[in-house]
């Protein structure tokens, strides 16, 4: 699986108006698509085993984590230019989506 989640920073989590927005990001799928962003990146399920659970081609269990990734990248792309941050104190999305 070549997605690439971005890795967020500690300071971003900490940040109410931050956290809400990115809260956001994950509410923008539906309800088979957040399952498949949650067993991939807080269980590193494989894409088939992720599409037999949630019942979603592969091709789209593929679509929806590199849409999500693009996403929350985009939006901490736009905090680290206008908020401090540590970038020695990342988080994967894993551990944020669980937090």
């Amino acid at each position: 699986m070549d997605t690439f989640m971005p890795q967020i920073p500690r300071s971003f989590i900490n940040h109410a108006d931050i956290r809400v927005v990115l809260d956001a990001t994950l509410d923008d799928f539906g309800h088979e698509e957040k399952e498949a962003i949650f067993f991939f990146c807080a269980l590193g399920a494989p894409v088939q085993d992720i599409s037999t659970v949630t019942q979603l081609a592969p091709a789209h269990v593929v679509s929806t984590l590199n849409l999500y990734a693009a996403r929350l990248e985009s939006k901490l792309h736009f905090f680290k230019k206008f908020m401090p941050h540590n970038d020695t104190e990342l988080l994967q999305a894993g551990e944020y989506l669980f937090m």
